[in-house]
This record gives C-alpha cells, structure tokens and sequence, in this order.
C-alpha cells in the first residue's frame, strides 16, 4: 500500500524548520499527523481515513515515514484504548481492533526515531492543561467525543492512568442497563448513545437523513433528531454525574468532534448535570478552544517531551497550535 492509496489529504508548506517533532492523532474515522516545529506551527500534515486492524497499522507507519525528515527529533502516536505509554504497547484498542501491538518499538525501529505512544485523550489532557483550559487547574475532566468517547482526568494536579491504563474510559459506563448493543461487549455504553459516532448511527437507524452532520442534528426540528439528541445529552450527563460525585472536578472540558455542536451541546448538558446533582453544584461545563486539534496538539507535545525540550510547548497558544505556518 502506497501513501496515495490511502486517499489522503496532504498540506506542505514552504517554511522550514531547523528541529521539529511528527504528531499523529489516530482516531476511530480518521488519522491525522503533523510535522511541527518549535512554534507549534504545522510544516506538513497528512490527513487520511482510518481503517481497522492492519490496515489501520500500516496506515500509521506511512504518514510517519512520509512525515519525518532530517529535522525530525522525536514522534508521538495518540491512541484510543488501553495504552501503556511506558512500554508504547497497546493492549486493546476495540474501535481499530488492534491487541497486544508493540506500536512504539515497530514505528521506532521502521523510522529511526525516537517514539513514544499516548492514549489518545490523555495526550489531549496533556494539551488542554499545558497551552488550553486547563492552565492552573487542578481538578479537571476534558472528554474527547468523536467516534468514541473517553476522558482524561487530572485529579489533585496529577493526570490519572489507573492500574491497567484504563482510568477515563467513561464511555463503557452504563448509563442503560440492557439497552443497545456497544463495540466493548456490553450493552447500554454512553458511548452507544452520546458520542459523535452513535448519534450519527442511530439517527439513521431511526429513519433519519444518513448525510446530516452531527451539528446539523443537534439543531434539526426534526422529532427523530430531537430525540436522539436529548438521548444523548441527558445519557451524557448521567455519566458526568457519576463522575463528579466520585472526582469532584472543578471544570469538565469538552474536546473533540461533538464540541463543533457548541451551546446546542452545552445547554441541554449543564441543565441536565445540574438537575441530577440536586444536592450540590455543578462543576462548570466549557469546549476545549483546541477543538478536534487537542489529540493532535497533545501528541506534537509529548514528542517535544521525548526530544528533550518540554520548555519548547510552554508557551504555544491555543488559537495557533498545530495550525499551517504559512510563507
């Protein structure tokens, strides 16, 4: 398989750098990857459909061959599932159906360059805390919402990965004992009925119009996207509501696909968590300002991590991280 096979959307620039890091956000529907300099701008990226399995794998060791260079210092892969970022394993990934991959020492030894692997929303936490929302908060959840839904959580200043580096899989909370069936096993998943992935499937399920986006739904009259969407925001803050009372958040950010819903999103959502926490506050309810870019941003930032130079990510914006350096 070629990079052109893929169907890829590739974006160069004539800027050169004299030391930049290769991202790579590898969603459930899509693979995004950056090449990015010191400034957080974007040098070169490719944009491709994901696929599963080993067409997922081969998909990423593509955009990283295509994308490193000799100015290349380090890489880092974000990946849904169950990662260990210390071995660069990833033990399950169910929405690329991968198990057991040694995805960091594969890439590392095809590329010749350093390479680590991060969950996928932790490398988003990551972000949100360093140039995002999340600056000088000490008790936060960002969840991602795209085709998958899963959080990041720091608690007490620390980011969370739990024992088997499953803490924030939210999305396997079961928020409808026996209702629809979910990719994990289990059925009734907030993440059958509340991310990006499920809204669009079951809206068309129930006889709605297959082309509308997810933002086109959240605001459509129509009954069947009406329902859907209300199944999904009051699902979304029963789960929220588990979490708040067991964490106690002070700020629940929202990344991802679904946040492209804005306020049709955040005020059903808030009014839902407040009237299921009767008995105190509800944490504030914000989007992430780096969008469906925070996966992506997280990434560019462990890898600055890996090559040595932390400092280097201090002082991105938010506007700009991982937008196209223009010249």
């Amino acid at each position: 398989m070629s990079i052109e096979d893929c169907a890829q959307e590739v974006v160069g620039t004539r800027a050169s750098a004299s030391r930049t890091v290769v991202a790579v956000d590898v969603g459930g529907t899509t693979i995004k990857a950056a090449r990015v300099d010191e400034s957080g701008r974007t040098q070169s990226s490719i944009t491709l459909p994901t696929g599963t399995g080993a067409e997922a794998f081969h998909k990423v060791m593509l955009v990283c061959e295509e994308l490193c260079d000799s100015t290349t210092m380090a890489t880092s892969i974000a990946v849904p599932g169950i990662v260990n970022h210390d071995t660069g394993v990833v033990h399950k990934s169910i929405n690329l159906d991968w198990s057991e991959i040694a995805l960091g020492e594969l890439v590392e030894n095809q590329i010749a360059v350093p390479t680590s692997v991060v969950h996928d929303v932790r490398a988003a936490c990551a972000a949100e805390v360093e140039i995002g929302l999340g600056r000088d908060v000490s008790d936060m959840l960002i969840v991602a919402i795209g085709t998958g839904l899963s959080a990041g959580i720091i608690s007490g200043g620390i980011q969370i990965s739990g024992a088997t580096f499953s803490a924030g899989e939210i999305g396997h909370l079961v928020v409808r004992p026996g209702g629809e069936l979910c990719a994990c096993g289990q059925r009734g998943c907030v993440e059958v009925y509340a991310s990006a992935g499920g809204i669009l499937r079951r809206y068309a399920a129930l006889g709605g119009d297959p082309s509308l986006s997810v933002a086109r739904i959240s605001s459509s009259p129509d009954p069947v996207a009406v329902s859907v969407w209300q199944d999904a925001t009051e699902l979304l803050a029963q789960a929220f509501a588990a979490i708040v009372v067991t964490l106690d958040p002070s700020l629940i950010v929202i990344a991802g696909g679904l946040s492209l819903a804005g306020t049709a999103l955040t005020t059903p959502l808030r009014a839902a968590l407040a009237s299921q926490l009767a008995w105190r506050s509800a944490p504030d309810i914000q989007l992430s300002s780096l969008t469906s870019r925070a996966g992506l941003a997280g990434a560019a930032i462990e890898a600055w991590r890996l090559a040595g130079l932390p400092e280097t990510t201090r002082l991105w914006s938010s506007s700009l991280a991982l937008t196209t350096q223009q010249g």
